[in-house]
């Protein structure tokens, strides 16, 4: 058993109690039940939460049978697109990692895959320099290129550093894997805000990578400009934008007995979406009872809490009505495009009642 690593009983009984963490899946022994560990290890990747960096950063060293069950487990969540668990891993580690691999050349090829999903999951901002010099590195390695391709290939829900990895590289076959994404945006104006952050990474010299932003960013701004959210500016006295948008985040001064407010929300504005107008609000309570009201500018998706929903230009009221039916009063915080004394207009309206 090697420095710090766990008992078999130890480990075994941490997995059943569902007690791991990363520490935990680090310091596996080599005999731990494979299939025990690898339900640890993909509930790093599964649910609400899906967690690439964790995964990558503590699954480095584990042992091959547990390494062996884990790709299985992978193997079927790339092949069904209903599946919890993270696909674009899944497909990532699984295209790089072949399970018939001898024991030493396993661990090496799975801790190499780990560490470049590692490089896509970086917490560096989006356009810093740190964060390029993760994307460039992995569009420098052919075979990681390929991973990539894959995924893009076979998951609509490829993360935007993947993206950004094939928009670095440039290649035909890295543009091909891109068009997809592009097509489903343009044709339903979603994500095309998300995918037009991909040119802080792009590979400009490339024409095909720079024509599909460019025409990425055509439809933007025409969905922009027609969307209700710039008639909602110019009733607020912002005249008529090319973009409007903001969100503001709710919370209630009575708090909760974790000290949090009870009643948190979010509403968002943004002319970029063709969902442009959405309010959510929740009741945070110490149990489980969790209530909300939730609509958009689509639907109503719910409403726990009876607030009923409002257009758009009725926030104000309808923010005021909430406040009355709850019995609390609001904080709000808000993140803008706008800057000086349109922020401070803004945010006036919003609490004008």
């Amino acid at each position: 058993m090697g420095r710090g690593t766990l008992s078999r009983k130890e480990a075994e009984r941490i997995l059943r109690d569902r007690n791991a963490n990363m520490e935990t899946l680090r310091r596996l022994p080599a005999d731990v039940d494979p299939s025990l560990a690898a339900g640890a290890v993909t509930a790093l990747l599964d649910g609400p939460y899906k967690n690439g960096w964790a995964f990558g950063r503590s699954c480095q060293q584990l042992p091959t049978p547990v390494i062996r069950e884990v790709l299985a487990c992978l193997s079927r969540a790339a092949r069904t697109a209903d599946n919890n668990v993270n696909r674009d891993t899944a497909i990532f580690v699984t295209a790089l990692v072949s399970p018939g691999l001898p024991d030493a050349k396993l661990a090496e090829a799975w801790q190499a895959a780990l560490v470049a999903l590692l490089d896509l999951n970086t917490s560096y901002g989006w356009g810093s320099r740190q964060r390029k010099e993760k994307i460039r590195g992995v569009a420098a390695d052919a075979q990681l290129v390929a991973a990539v391709q894959t995924v893009a290939v076979g998951c609509e829900d490829t993360s935007l550093d993947m993206l950004a990895v094939l928009c670095s590289d440039g290649s035909d076959a890295s543009f091909d894997a891109l068009m997809p994404h592009f097509d489903r945006a343009e044709r339903s104006g979603e994500r095309l805000e998300w995918l037009g952050m991909l040119r802080k990474h792009a590979n400009l010299d490339s024409e095909p990578i720079r024509n599909l932003l460019d025409t990425a960013a055509a439809r933007l701004a025409a969905l922009s400009c027609e969307s209700p959210a710039v008639a909602l500016a110019a009733s607020i006295g912002f005249g008529q934008p090319k973009v409007f948008w903001f969100d503001a985040f709710l919370g209630s001064t009575e708090l909760n007995r974790s000290n949090v407010p009870l009643y948190q929300g979010h509403i968002r504005i943004d002319s970029r979406s063709p969902n442009w107008f959405s309010v959510w609000v929740t009741r945070v309570s110490s149990t489980l009872d969790r209530a909300e009201t939730a609509f958009s500018s689509k639907t109503t998706r719910r409403d726990d809490l009876e607030l009923g929903a409002c257009a758009a230009e009725q926030l104000p009221r309808w923010l005021q009505h909430a406040s009355k039916k709850l019995g609390v009063d609001w904080s709000v915080s808000l993140r803008t495009g706008l800057r000086g004394k349109k922020r401070q207009v803004l945010e006036d309206w919003l609490i004008s009642g």
